[in-house]
């Protein structure tokens, strides 16, 4: 009996020894030398800094973190447990940055799993603000087919997105429709511009690809200001394709919110590009349908008699 009692005893003081070894010693640590403990209080002592390092000023964070608290919140009563504003700050610096979960989970002293699953969840509570995205086509798939296969094809089709049909030029009584403006990967329709094909270009049509153009760099400075914000976008997402759809959505609400909230920034676009594309480039056809050749006549005449041929 008593040899029992003491095999008893000896397995209960290894279980035991063991819930306690259940922290690696670093992760361990990460309430007195982890990044977040470490800056918090000071970031929110300086503005700039708070900005430069979240990439949003206090109020914005605030105004995220209250909305989500509640979805992010976690409880347990064998551990102590990760804070929502712990969590908005791991998930924002991986999307700033870029950084592995690896690099984040040394920063922030937790492992690698443990951030990459406080990312997904906290990306997968934050809902979708921009008007129309859709992401998660493959590169092997042309602009035009994923274009023709999107939600936002189906909704510009049928009419659901709610575009209004006219609008006045600035300036001018000339009323023209509102289009999307692409390049020459994409079809030609009612709603949607692309340049002239090169065996057309005579001088009216020159003066159009080259306006189109142009109005198509707000494009790629809008994609380049939110690229050098979150430069995530600018590496390889090295998680599962879904998840990478969720991190994208989930930049594109944060960037919409900073703007909503603090105004439009005067960030420079980067990007040093030729723009002169439409004159040099292969466009290959327009096609045969009357309906939407018929698109570029009206502004096509309009635009090259604008001041600023």
């Amino acid at each position: 009996m008593d040899d029992y009692l003491l095999e008893n005893s000896y397995l209960v003081r290894r279980r035991l020894k063991r819930k306690k070894c259940w922290v690696n010693a670093i992760l361990a640590k990460r309430n007195e030398f982890g990044e977040f403990h470490h800056l918090w209080d000071d970031l929110k002592k300086d503005e700039k800094k708070f900005f430069d390092y979240y990439r949003m000023n206090q109020n914005t964070f605030n105004y995220i973190l209250d909305a989500i608290r509640e979805e992010i919140k976690k409880m347990s009563n064998f551990r102590e447990t990760i804070s929502p504003e712990e969590r908005l700050s791991v998930t924002l610096r991986y999307l700033a940055t870029g950084s592995s979960f690896k690099t984040l989970g040394y920063s922030f002293r937790m492992s690698d799993v443990t951030v990459g699953r406080i990312v997904h969840e906290t990306c997968n509570v934050i809902w979708e603000k921009f008007i129309a995205i859709d992401v998660g086509a493959y590169g092997k798939e042309s602009d035009g087919g994923i274009f023709s296969h999107s939600n936002l094809c189906a909704k510009l089709e049928n009419g659901g997105l709610g575009v209004k049909r006219h609008r006045s030029l600035p300036g001018t009584n000339i009323e023209v429709p509102h289009v999307l403006l692409g390049d020459e990967a994409y079809p030609l329709k009612t709603y949607l511009m692309r340049p002239f094909p090169v065996s057309k270009l005579g001088p009216t049509e020159i003066i159009f690809n080259e306006r189109l153009s142009r109005a198509r760099q707000v494009v790629e400075c809008a994609f380049g200001i939110m690229s050098s914000k979150w430069r995530l976008l600018q590496k390889s997402i090295e998680v599962h394709p879904k998840s990478a759809d969720k991190l994208i959505q989930c930049i594109c609400l944060l960037h919409n919110i900073i703007i909503d909230r603090e105004g439009e920034q005067q960030v420079a676009c980067n990007f040093k590009q030729d723009h002169t594309d439409s004159k040099t480039e292969r466009f290959g056809t327009l096609g045969e349908n009357r309906g939407t050749s018929s698109a570029y006549d009206s502004p096509t005449d309009k635009f090259v008699q604008l001041q600023g041929q």
